[in-house]
């Protein structure tokens, strides 16, 4: 698990994005380090749990993604 200064202190704008069976969590956190985290995992009632976490984008400027599915029924992100 990584620590609360790898995580950030606030979560903002978290979207949780269906992938198949699994699904991402994104969220855009506190740290310039790591500015904006997706976390990989499945639902499990109503739990998530995660399975793997990583930095979404290696940019400066990447922050506060949006996630869409498109008319086939790709996901989309835009920052």
């Amino acid at each position: 698990m990584q620590s609360h200064h790898e995580m950030g202190a606030m979560w903002e704008c978290p979207q949780l994005i269906p992938l198949g069976d699994r699904h991402v969590l994104l969220i855009s956190i506190d740290n310039p380090v790591r500015p904006v985290l997706y976390v990989a995992g499945r639902v499990d009632g109503s739990r998530f749990v995660s399975e793997r976490i990583g930095r979404l984008d290696l940019g400066p400027d990447f922050f506060a993604p949006t996630c869409f599915v498109d008319d086939d029924s790709r996901p989309l992100i835009i920052a």
